[in-house]
C-alpha cells in the first residue's frame, strides 16, 4: 500500500472546495456579462414595440383625421426614424445571438427583414391620402408589431433563462462544495483529528510514566509515521525506565553489599587486630560473608616464605589443610568437594600483593565466575582486604620476633650470668683439682685417694662440659625471622663440616611453632648433627620436619656405623639434654639403628597452638 501523504489529502480538499468556489465564481461571472446588455436590449425591445405603436397611431391619426394629417406625418417620420434608430442600435443587436437556429436571432432577423423589405419602403413611398395603402400598412405594422412582441417575449426568456441558469450554477456548486466539505470534514476527522486524539492520549499516557499504552493506528500517513514513532518511543522509554530502575535497584544492592562488605572488613580488621595469632580463624567466617555479598569465592592467602609460596588460609576446602590450628573450626570444609577440589565450576583468579611498608608478604588468590567482569567497587573491597591481611600478617611476624628477640635476650643475659658466675668458678676448680694432683703424686698418695681426686676431676670436667653446651644454646642466636632459615643456615654449617650436603625436608605451615618451640627444635637437630659429625662417619643425612595430623614430626637419619645397641647410648650427656627437651615440648624423643645402616633420631610432639582450642570470637 502506497504512502498516503495527510499535507497532500489537505491539499486536495482545499483544491477541490477552492476549484469550485472559483468555478462558481468565473461562471456567475461569465453569466452576468452576458445578462448585462440583456436589460437594454429589453428596453431597446420594448421601445421598438412602442415605436411601432405609434407608427400605426400616426398612420390612423393621418388615416380618420385630415385636419391633424401635417402633424400625424410629422409624428409618423419621427416615430420611424426612432424605430430605425433602435432597430439597429448596439445594445440590441450585441444581446441578440449570432446562432442561424437561435429561435431570437431568427425572430430578430424576422423582424428586420420585414421592416426593410415590406414596411420601410412603403412607408417611403406611401400616399397618405390613400385610405387602403394605409389600412394594408396598418395591417403590417401590427403583424410587426406582434414580431417585436415576440422578440421583447424571447428577449425576457432569454434574460429568465441566464438567471436561471446563474442560479442553477450557483446552487449546484454550492451543493457541491458543501459535498466536498463534509467529505473534507469527515476524511479530515477520521484520517486527522481522531488519530490525533489517540497521539495526545498517548503522550499523556506517557507523561504520566505509562509507557504501556499502545494506540495502533492503521493509515498510512504522517500521523501513522508519527505513531509509529510514539509507539518505538513509548517501547523505549519503557524499556529504558525498566533498565534504569532495574539498574537503580542492582545499584541500591550493590550499595548495601558494599556498605555490609565495609562492615565486615571493619569487624575483620579489629579481629585480625585483636587476635593476630590465629588469622585463618578470625578471617576466614568474614571472608565467607564477604564472598557472598559480591559473589565471589573462593579465597586463598599465599605467604612467602623464602622464595617460596605457602597457602596459609582457604574459604573453601575438601578436607582440613595441614596448616590448620583449631580441630573445632569447620569454616572452611566443605564435604560436597571432591578430595583435592578446591572451586566447583571454572572460575577465573585475580592476584592482588599482600604487601605493607614497602614489603611484599604474599599474595590473596580471588576466583570469581568465568566470564564476569568484577566492578571497581569489588576490586577495591579486596584490595582493602589484602591490605587488612598485610597488616595483621605484619603486626603478627612483629610479634613473634619481638618473643624471639625477647627469648634471646634473656637466653643471652643467663648465659653471661653463668658464664660470669658459675663457669669462673668451675674454671677455678679444675685448676685447683689440678694442682692438687699434682701435689698428691709428689706426696705420693694412696691409690684410693687418687681415685677419688680422679673422679672429682672427671665430674668437674663434666659439669664444665654441661655448662659450655647450656652456654652454646643461650646464645644460640636466629639471624632471620623462622624456624626454616635457622634450620638452613644449621644445614649449610654442618655440612661444611661433613664435606658434603646434608638433605633438608621442611613442610610445616608458617607460625604453627612459638619462638620456645623453635629453639627446642632447633637445639634437637643441631644435637642430633654434632653427633652424626662425632660418631657416624655418615656420607648421607637427612633431616625432615613435617605436620602428621596435630603432630609435628622431626626426624634425622644418617648411614653411618649406628651404634652398639648392648652399650645403651642412654646415659650419654646429649641425648639427655634432647630428652630433656622432648619433655618440655610435651613429646617423646626415640633413637634407633635403622635397617640400611646407620642412626635414626624421631621426635614427635603436639605444638602448643594445636593443643589448646583457640578461644572462638563471634562474628
Amino acid at each position: 500500500m502506497s504512502k498516503k501523504s495527510l499535507v497532500t489529502r489537505i491539499a486536495v480538499h482545499m483544491v477541490i472546495i477552492s476549484f469550485m468556489a472559483i468555478t462558481s465564481i468565473l461562471a456567475s461571472y461569465i453569466i452576468s456579462d452576458r445578462m448585462k446588455g440583456d436589460a437594454a436590449a429589453l428596453n431597446i425591445a420594448g421601445s421598438l414595440r412602442m415605436q411601432t405603436f405609434r407608427i400605426i397611431n400616426s398612420l390612423q391619426e393621418i388615416r380618420l383625421d385630415e385636419s391633424v394629417q401635417a402633424e400625424g406625418n410629422q409624428n409618423l417620420l419621427k416615430a420611424v426614424q426612432g424605430f430605425v434608430d433602435r432597430l439597429k442600435k448596439k445594445a440590441l443587436v450585441t444581446a441578440i445571438p449570432r446562432a442561424n437556429d437561435n429561435n431570437l436571432h431568427i425572430i430578430y432577423m424576422s423582424v428586420l427583414e420585414k421592416w426593410q423589405t415590406n414596411i420601410q419602403p412603403r412607408l417611403v413611398t406611401i400616399d397618405t391620402n390613400n385610405s387602403a395603402q394605409l389600412i394594408e400598412l396598418e395591417a403590417l405594422l401590427n403583424a410587426q408589431y406582434y414580431l417585436v412582441e415576440n422578440m421583447v417575449s424571447a428577449l425576457e426568456k432569454s434574460t429568465d433563462n441566464k438567471v436561471k441558469l446563474q442560479i442553477f450554477v450557483q446552487t449546484t456548486f454550492m451543493l457541491l462544495a458543501f459535498i466536498a466539505i463534509l467529505v473534507a470534514f469527515f476524511d479530515i476527522r477520521e484520517k486527522v483529528v481522531i488519530p490525533l486524539a489517540r497521539l495526545m492520549s498517548q503522550v499523556k499516557e506517557v507523561r504520566r510514566g505509562n509507557f504501556v499504552v499502545r494506540k495502533q493506528i492503521q493509515n498510512e500517513d504522517e500521523l501513522s509515521d508519527l505513531g509509529q514513532a510514539i509507539n518505538d518511543m513509548s517501547r523505549d522509554l519503557s524499556y529504558n525506565y525498566r533498565n534504569l530502575e532495574k539498574l537503580v535497584s542492582q545499584k541500591t544492592l550493590e550499595l548495601e553489599r558494599s556498605h555490609q562488605a565495609l562492615q565486615l572488613l571493619h569487624d575483620t580488621g579489629r579481629l585480625l587486630y585483636e587476635n593476630s595469632d590465629n588469622i585463618c580463624q578470625n578471617a576466614v567466617p568474614m571472608l565467607k560473608k564477604l564472598e557472598q555479598l559480591i559473589d565471589i569465592g573462593s579465597i586463598n592467602l599465599y605467604i612467602n616464605d623464602h622464595q617460596k609460596s605457602i597457602k596459609v588460609m582457604t574459604t573453601l576446602s575438601a578436607s582440613r589443610p595441614i596448616y590448620c590450628r583449631n580441630l573445632e573450626c569447620s569454616a572452611c570444609l566443605d564435604k560436597s568437594l571432591a578430595e583435592g577440589e578446591t572451586l566447583p565450576g571454572r572460575h577465573e583468579h585475580m592476584f592482588l600483593p599482600v604487601a605493607t611498608a614497602g614489603r611484599r608478604l604474599g599474595t590473596l588468590d580471588v576466583a570469581y565466575p568465568l566470564g564476569r567482569q568484577l566492578n571497581q567497587r569489588a576490586v577495591r573491597l579486596l584490595q582493602t582486604l589484602a591490605d587488612q591481611l598485610a597488616t595483621a600478617i605484619y603486626i603478627q611476624r612483629q610479634m613473634q620476633e619481638g618473643k624471639q628477640l625477647s627469648l634471646l635476650e634473656e637466653r643471652s643475659i643467663i648465659a653471661r650470668e653463668l658464664h660470669d658466675s658459675l663457669a669462673q668458678s668451675l674454671s677455678y676448680l679444675k685448676i685447683q683439682i689440678s694442682r692438687l694432683q699434682k701435689q698428691q703424686q709428689q706426696e705420693n698418695a694412696s691409690s684410693k685417694q687418687q681415685e677419688t681426686l680422679g673422679e672429682v676431676r672427671t665430674g668437674v670436667n663434666n659439669a664444665y662440659r654441661q655448662l659450655r653446651e647450656l652456654l652454646t644454646t643461650f646464645r644460640l642466636q636466629l639471624d632471620k625471622p623462622g624456624l626454616r632459615a635457622a634450620l638452613e643456615k644449621t644445614v649449610e654449617e654442618f655440612s661444611e663440616r661433613l664435606g658434603f650436603i646434608i638433605f633438608l625436608e621442611f613442610d610445616l605451615p608458617a607460625d604453627l611453632l612459638n619462638p620456645n618451640e623453635e629453639i627446642h627444635v632447633l637445639q634437637v637437630v643441631r644435637e642430633a648433627l654434632s653427633n652424626v659429625v662425632k660418631h657416624s662417619k655418615a656420607t648421607s643425612v637427612k633431616v625432615l620436619l613435617r605436620r602428621k595430623g596435630d603432630e609435628v614430626e622431626v626426624a634425622v637419619q644418617d648411614n653411618g656405623k649406628g651404634f652398639n645397641e648392648a652399650s645403651s647410648p642412654d646415659q650419654h650427656y646429649g641425648l639427655i639434654i634432647m630428652r630433656d627437651r622432648a619433655v618440655t615440648l610435651g613429646g617423646q624423643l626415640n633413637l634407633y639403628n635403622l635397617r640400611a645402616g646407620g642412626v635414626g633420631l624421631y621426635l614427635g610432639f603436639v605444638p602448643a597452638s594445636l593443643q589448646q582450642p583457640i578461644e572462638k570470637t563471634p562474628v
